[in-house]
């Protein structure tokens, strides 16, 4: 299943879905928006999809859009007809979207762009591999190796040292080791640890229990809380390194926050579909593919609203 593309008829029904609900509609500009409906059977369908499409995402965008791009005087109905409105008005969305994680990206050290990888070299010699859209900080002192994880996906390989300990604290989890290799991902669910080979402990913060992993093992700490230590598939958690995103059953929101890392558009996601599992394996270029791949997957379709936008429905 593709992506459907935007035709003018849906550019014009989503920027007089818009309009209609900037408050300032009068009578005069109702009958221009019935013309324009009744005019194309076209018009009538995209605007209903449109309607259709909002209503079932509770409209998170279109609020914030709309407040974004409300216009500070009286405009005619013609004004709101461009293409060009619409696609301000989700603009100004995507500005309060970036606004959080750019505040993260300035705290850290070193971070990486979406779709970027990076291989970073540690004071001490220990290399970190940043995934895409991660951002990490290093506190460094004679007696003690820290890094923050501030979010995303890091690949770490300790250069061991008996007499400085290297933390990660990744939020609500933080991982003790002295030399091995091991990767922690920083998710809107949670934290998740993987060992590729030595032994590290990982601590929630809700609590004080403890998880000791060993090589091809992993834990999932979720509300500050670590699971148990559960075999990993180690390739399969560390594939992103080589182009590709696998998954066994994992949550469709899961799938969708890893491919938002592999591009600047946003991608929303209706919340009923977020539960739903996805296997299988997805290149990390061509991410509408994937998108595309990964929707079909659970019967759900895409719908490009503008090349920032992309909603999964």
């Amino acid at each position: 299943m593709t992506a459907e593309r935007p035709t003018e008829a849906h550019r014009a029904a989503a920027a007089w879905w818009l309009a209609r609900r900037d408050g300032s509609q009068g009578a005069a500009d109702e009958a221009s928006f019935a013309a324009w409906r009744d005019a194309d059977l076209r018009h009538a369908q995209a605007y209903d999809q449109a309607e259709r499409l909002w209503a079932a995402l509770g409209a998170p965008l279109a609020t914030v859009a709309q407040r974004s791009a409300r216009p500070k005087v009286r405009r005619p109905a013609a004004a709101f007809l461009r293409p060009r409105f619409a696609a301000l008005a989700i603009a100004g969305a995507l500005v309060v979207w970036a606004a959080a994680p750019l505040v993260t990206t300035l705290r850290a050290d070193v971070a990486t762009a979406p779709g970027e990888t990076a291989l970073h070299v540690l004071p001490d010699g220990s290399t970190a591999r940043l995934g895409p859209d991660a951002a990490l900080a290093a506190d460094f002192e004679p007696g003690a190796r820290r890094v923050a994880l501030l979010k995303g996906e890091v690949y770490f390989e300790v250069a061991p040292d008996p007499h400085r300990p290297f933390t990660v604290d990744a939020g609500e989890a933080s991982v003790r080791v002295v030399g091995t290799a091991f990767d922690v991902d920083r998710a809107e669910g949670g934290v998740t640890v993987t060992v590729k080979r030595g032994a590290v402990r990982v601590l929630g913060d809700a609590d004080a229990s403890e998880v000791a992993l060993g090589p091809g093992q992993q834990v999932a700490v979720v509300d500050g809380r670590p699971g148990e230590a559960a075999p990993a598939n180690v390739d399969a958690a560390l594939a992103w390194m080589s182009g590709r995103l696998v998954f066994d059953k994992a949550p469709l929101g899961r799938v969708v926050e890893s491919l938002q890392r592999q591009t600047s558009s946003r991608i929303v996601l209706r919340g009923s579909l977020a539960d739903r599992r996805v296997s299988g394996t997805f290149p990390t270029t061509g991410v509408a593919q994937s998108l595309d791949a990964a929707a079909a997957a659970v019967g759900a379709q895409t719908f490009q609203i503008t090349p920032w936008v992309t909603v999964v429905y």
